[in-house]
């Protein structure tokens, strides 16, 4: 069986970067990374660079909880589009 090495999804940076997220097995452990990916000199195709970090699966729930933290902080700080909905920390 070939080892897991799956793009989760991709979310564009900038106009010549994505951030990727992946489970990706390596030494015989499986992670989730967020992995940059760029454009060569800014033109073809995204290639992943070594920028990023590697995380155990089960610091997922931590990791989400962080963001959507930091989103409910954002919204409420007025930095996302749309009206603020609550404050931070509020459910």
């Amino acid at each position: 069986m070939p080892p897991l090495d799956r793009i989760v999804a991709s979310v564009r940076r900038s106009t010549r970067e994505d951030v990727r997220v992946i489970l990706r097995e390596r030494r015989g452990g499986v992670g989730v990374e967020l992995r940059v990916a760029a454009a060569k000199n800014g033109r073809g195709p995204m290639v992943e660079t070594p920028q990023g970090l590697r995380l155990p699966p089960e610091r997922l729930p931590e990791v989400i909880a962080a963001l959507q933290d930091a989103q409910r902080l954002a919204a409420s700080l007025g930095l996302l589009p749309g009206p603020a909905k609550g404050t931070a920390g509020e459910e």
